[in-house]
């Protein structure tokens, strides 16, 4: 399966991340990470532009594939997301942030679905949210905290999607196994 940076964030991950919370519009422009120099593997090459969207490139079976590092950056400057892929996969440690710099969520991949933990933070920097991911699908406890910390439950979606059963602090999934 082939992804690229501007696939849509499956369903699972979008719920875990987003929480209750919407993001705001306009966000202040500060602590914002300068572009960076990506360090491609053996045998692959820097693609793309920096400061928008760049990633590492490698010749598979005759066809140009996403091999190592990428990275796109929000308009303003900020890195919006830092991944990994192999063979044209996206495999390992997603992370992304906010147009102020401040970190919203990390997940990881296997095979270019979530798998594993995820966790969001709202643009304050308080823990949003942190669940389990098996394959695509939410297992386990999920858990959501409002922006001062308190736990809160709010995604009703979950029982309809993937039946999961509401708690007073977030939900309970089917098991991860």
């Amino acid at each position: 399966m082939k992804m690229n940076l501007n696939t849509p964030l499956k369903l699972s991950l979008l719920l875990l991340l987003l929480g209750c919370e919407s993001i705001p519009a306009e966000l202040p422009a500060e602590a914002l990470e300068q572009p960076l120099a990506l360090t491609c593997p053996a045998g692959s090459q820097l693609a793309g532009t920096a400061g928008e969207s760049q990633w590492c490139e490698a010749s598979l079976d005759g066809v140009a594939v996403k091999q190592g590092p990428a990275v796109l950056w929000h308009p303003n400057g900020a890195i919006q997301m830092r991944t990994q892929y192999v063979n044209g996969t996206l495999n390992g440690l997603k992370t992304t942030w906010y147009p102020n710099g401040q970190k919203s969520g990390e997940a990881n991949l296997l095979d270019g679905v979530e798998h594993g933990l995820a966790e969001g933070w709202h643009t304050n920097g308080q823990l949003r949210s942190r669940g389990w991911v098996n394959q695509g699908k939410p297992c386990g406890t999920l858990q959501w905290w409002d922006d001062q910390g308190k736990p809160v439950s709010c995604r009703k979606d979950l029982e309809l999607v993937f039946g999961c059963k509401l708690t007073p602090t977030g939900a309970e999934c089917p098991s991860c196994e």
